[in-house]
């Protein structure tokens, strides 16, 4: 629009304007003129198009006549809301805007087919597999056996021939590799590591079709599609796979999955774990392969196993929890009711005092003080600094609303 303002100006776009709507109103009126002419290939569009909306808009322009009803009068064509789209059933428009199921794609298809035959391909997948295996060997020289173990690697190359263009199409990765002036753009070949030839077709099956059958495949399987999905920042495969390991999670692969879940940042897969996790707690945290987590995902595992369905940040020492403090607008009664219920937690467990020795390692020190000095200057000596103490929690450390507390209570 910028660009436009500065090459056109407003006498010159209005005039432009007037200029094409009166094009389109002189083409309109001349359909109008020869409607009976045009008649039988404007039903035939409306056929194609099959929507009431824009029969209404051909009606309102007088290019197609209302439906009449049985006593003659004619009707408003009322559109009609559809709640399921099956694509057998779209018209010759709306299958161009509405994109149909992976799984019903005639497209998708084809294209599956083409990476199958390999029809026309123009780039080649080379996947490395590096196998290692050693020979034992005895060596009798001397008299004596010696024996000896030669370590070989053996490497099997994997081909796989794919379109550039349906590659690129699809992932960004392979975009950036194969359009951005990289080695892989000059030789049309993509060398891919760690992993297993057989699970990197249907990796690529998948990007040709959008469509994978995950319900047939093992943990161990989903779980490297998952590691080759975010490898190659598929982020629609990752979150199908994700959704799939949700229904394989047991006592025997929680703690894999929460630690693969942690790994590749799938929250919703590691929210299930945990949960599973707690309720099965006395039997899964004393395998070894808990003891193999990091120490972060173990501390994580035991809040959670120790506080089942809270939040870490409402939880206080002691077994109470810490209590909103109320904003500087806070009623008399509100603050009367906080510091009761600091009295009755304080009764409840006479060996936690609130002196400030004590309270330093629940909340900041230097803080804390500063209040009281403040509270101290204003009140003078004679009141207690449990009291004043209890006072400066309350308000969160506010020598204000720590006054207001103080002189309401």
């Amino acid at each position: 629009m910028s660009a436009l303002d500065e090459k056109v100006t407003w006498r010159e776009w209005k005039y432009l304007f007037k200029l094409g709507t009166s094009k389109v109103a002189w083409g309109l009126g001349k359909i109008v003129t020869h409607k009976s002419s045009l008649k039988a290939m404007i039903a035939q569009i409306c056929g194609m198009v099959d929507r009431d909306h824009f029969t209404s808009s051909l009606i309102t322009l007088g290019l197609v006549d209302p439906p009449q009803s049985p006593d003659g009068e004619a009707t408003s064509v009322k559109p009609k809301l559809s709640t399921s789209v099956n694509y057998s059933q779209l018209s010759a428009v709306e299958s161009l805007c509405i994109p149909p199921y992976a799984r019903e794609s005639v497209t998708a298809r084809h294209a599956l087919q083409m990476l199958q035959k390999e029809h026309a391909t123009d780039m080649i997948f080379e996947i490395i597999v590096v196998q290692e295996s050693g020979d034992v060997v005895v060596d009798h020289t001397h008299g004596e056996p010696i024996s000896r173990t030669d370590h070989s690697r053996e490497v099997d190359i994997h081909l796989i021939k794919a379109h550039c263009v349906i590659i690129a199409s699809r992932c960004d990765w392979f975009r950036r590799a194969l359009l951005s002036g990289m080695r892989e753009s000059i030789d049309k070949k993509i060398t891919v590591h760690d992993t297993n030839p057989c699970l990197f077709r249907l990796f690529l099956e998948y990007l040709y079709s959008g469509h994978i059958e995950t319900n047939e495949m093992s943990t161990e399987q989903l779980a490297d599609m998952m590691a080759l999905s975010d490898r190659y920042e598929v982020d629609s495969l990752k979150l199908l796979c994700e959704h799939t390991l949700k229904h394989h999670i047991d006592e025997d692969s929680a703690l894999f999955l929460l630690s693969l879940s942690d790994q590749y940042n799938a929250s919703a897969l590691k929210s299930m774990a945990l949960n599973f996790i707690t309720e099965h707690a006395s039997d899964i945290l004393e395998s070894d392969l808990f003891h193999d987590l990091p120490e972060r995902l173990q501390a994580e595992v035991e809040e959670n196993a120790m506080w089942p369905g809270s939040d870490c940040r409402k939880r206080s020492f002691g077994g109470h929890s810490h209590t909103q403090t109320p904003s500087s607008t806070s009623s008399v009664s509100e603050a009367e009711e906080l510091i009761g219920s600091l009295d009755l937690a304080e009764e409840h467990d006479p060996s936690s005092s609130s002196s400030s020795e004590e309270l330093a390692f629940m909340e900041d020190s230097d803080r804390l003080e500063s209040c009281i000095e403040d509270l101290r200057a204003i009140v003078g000596d004679g009141v207690p600094r449990e009291e004043l103490t209890r006072v400066a929690l309350a308000a969160d450390y506010d020598a204000n609303r720590a006054l207001n507390f103080f002189f309401s209570a």
